[in-house]
């Protein structure tokens, strides 16, 4: 499944929390059906997630090959 496609399906299941963890510097269609998949009892829980998820992001990044 193309990426667009993805982004898209998200959007239509979660709505605009998805727009948010999408607008975030790292997450992608795939992290953030990760971060959205679980359940978030407060909107704090959720953006902890979401840092947590961009943390991660930032310290795996410059060991990756491109």
């Amino acid at each position: 499944m193309t990426r667009a496609r993805r982004s898209g399906d998200l959007v239509i299941a979660y709505g605009k929390r998805a727009v948010i963890a999408q607008s975030v510097y790292g997450i992608g269609p795939q992290t953030a059906s990760r971060v959205l998949s679980k359940m978030h009892e407060s909107d704090d829980e959720f953006y902890r997630d979401l840092l947590e998820a961009k943390l991660q992001f930032i310290t795996t990044r410059p060991y990756w090959n491109n």
